[in-house]
């Protein structure tokens, strides 16, 4: 095989592994049904809720999506394991809801009462584990999307001056930073009609992080629909 023909292939095999983040009831998990094709959602039990709404949205788009929860990262890591062949996407909800199983893991409990810093070693070598898997995955074809919880940091005047990421650790944020190449931020913002949209942040601005690896600021459109469709569209033209 020429190194033309496996540039070729390797850009056709090629999925995106992406980041969502958000606070609460921004439609971190209703984003998943604007995903084309097939889709696995995977939803961690107790932690995460919501599915039903990007179930029903992928229904109105035409889009399939299967849902399976997870009990634990162990469960989570043996079902992604398996063979995925029959999904284009498989969505993850999420890393927030990982790192607190992880934590809430009888041992890993119970270390962090004698030794709070070997039980943050712990948690930051499983997830660092879940996220490589994660972008492994998405190099054989696959889009691999998870969402990640954020929570307002507000000031004393009541202003909000960022958002911090729901997580047990630093390590997760590092891994994140460091392997996750499409990272967007979901919020909230009026219309000029006086009405409430929510859209993507596609390029981090003063508050609100986001990025796309592969575009130079000037071809990132900074702000998009809430849609993966649509950003899926955009990476593909990139390619």
């Amino acid at each position: 095989m020429s190194i033309a023909e496996r540039i070729k292939k390797a850009k056709k095999e090629s999925g995106h592994f992406i980041v969502v983040a958000g606070e609460r009831l921004t439609g971190k998990s209703t984003i998943a049904g604007t995903l084309p094709g097939n889709t696995l959602y995977l939803f961690g039990n107790v932690y995460e809720s919501g599915y039903q709404s990007a179930v029903s949205l992928a229904k109105i788009r035409g889009n399939e999506m299967d849902v399976l929860t997870f009990h634990d990262l162990k469960d989570l890591v043996a079902i992604l394991s398996e063979d995925l062949a029959d999904y284009d996407n498989i969505f993850i909800d999420g890393i927030s809801a990982v790192s607190a199983m992880k934590a809430d893991e009888p041992a890993v409990e119970k270390l962090s009462k004698t030794n709070v810093w070997e039980a943050y070693k712990i948690i930051g070598d499983s997830m660092r584990d879940f996220i490589f898997l994660c972008k492994e995955i998405s190099t054989s074809g696959k889009n691999v999307i998870s969402t990640l919880a954020l929570t307002p940091e507000i000031n004393a005047n009541g202003s909000l001056t960022g958002l911090k990421p729901v997580t047990k650790g630093k390590v997760v944020l590092q891994e994140i930073s460091g392997k996750v190449p499409i990272f967007v931020t979901l919020r909230l913002a009026d219309t000029d009609k006086g009405e409430t949209k929510r859209e993507m942040v596609t390029l981090s601005d003063s508050i609100y992080p986001g990025r796309i690896d592969s575009l130079l600021d000037d071809n990132n459109p900074r702000v998009m629909d809430a849609d993966l469709g649509k950003l899926l569209n955009l990476l593909k033209e990139t390619k």
